[in-house]
């Protein structure tokens, strides 16, 4: 089983420019247009842009909770989106907060999550920092040809995290993970955060969604029934049940961290855990 490349170049985005030209001709005009009608076609174009800056907009992404000023925004987390480089997941928001608390500890951060396209590509980019990703799910085609590059390149798979993980112990000083237990089951969650837990040395931040979450649809014989909606679990039961997985709070960071962006005064779309391996000792920030 590989380990991690000892090096790994930031991707850099071609940028194309598109310039437009137009010319205009004057010719006399025989006859004035009524002012109301261009007011009217002005105010109509209004509407259509605001309509299709919108509609946008909400196709990628909500607003969540307002963390001691900072907006955290999150995705549908969808196999759509997982097909894209846009890092417009919380974890992206979070990233220059993470960033001051765990310092050093990011140079080597392994993400796992539906968006771990846009934020293996935000950290190798902007964050200059070497980064991996796993990805819970095909991605639904067509996938960019960024995404492809870094799943050519082995620096993000596809897998599922119901199973052990294809990483060696303790290969990476931080691991980031969002949106893969919010659902799972009790014997789920024993394989999948205990891996999180094996394959970090120092570190784990788990961001679980607060909200309802809609299971799939069950097509039968009969049908199509009623969509299932899982009632999300509270803080406290994630607390009591981190340390049957191998894992603690690291209360050194979850200071920082509330230092930093603030908690208790909101209510976050997020519940987020800063944690540490039983296995490893000491829990410094």
């Amino acid at each position: 089983m590989p380990r991690r490349p000892a090096n790994v170049a930031p991707i850099r985005l071609a940028e194309a420019g598109i310039k437009d030209s137009f010319t205009s001709v004057a010719t006399p005009s025989k006859s004035k247009t009524s002012p109301l009608v261009s007011a009217c076609l002005v105010v109509l174009g209004i509407i259509i842009l605001l309509a299709y800056a919108f509609s946008n907009s909400s196709k990628f992404e909500r607003e969540g909770s307002i963390f001691g000023g900072l907006s955290i925004k999150f995705e549908d987390e969808t196999e759509e989106f997982a097909s894209r480089p846009e890092c417009r997941t919380a974890v992206c928001q979070l990233l220059p907060y993470l960033r001051r608390i765990y310092g050093e500890s990011m140079n080597h951060v392994l993400h796992v999550g539906p968006s771990t396209c846009g934020v293996v590509l935000k950290l190798l980019k902007e964050e200059d920092l070497e980064a991996w990703g796993i990805l819970p799910f095909d991605p639904k085609p067509p996938v960019h040809s960024i995404c492809e590059n870094l799943f050519r390149k082995g620096l993000i798979r596809v897998a599922d995290v119901a199973y052990p993980l294809s990483y060696r112990s303790q290969s990476f000083p931080l691991v980031l993970a969002n949106d893969i237990v919010d659902v799972m089951t009790q014997r789920q969650l024993n394989i999948t955060l205990r891996e999180l837990a094996r394959v970090s040395s120092e570190y784990v931040v788990l961001l679980i969604n607060t909200q309802a979450i809609p299971r799939l649809q069950d097509v039968s014989g009969d049908g199509i029934k009623p969509v299932k909606v899982h009632k999300p679990r509270n803080r406290l039961w994630w607390q009591q049940r981190f340390p049957m997985f191998g894992l603690k709070e690291n209360e050194v960071a979850t200071e920082k961290f509330d230092a930093l962006v603030g908690r208790g005064s909101f209510e976050s779309a997020y519940h987020i855990f800063h944690l540490t391996p039983l296995e490893v000792k000491g829990s410094s920030g």
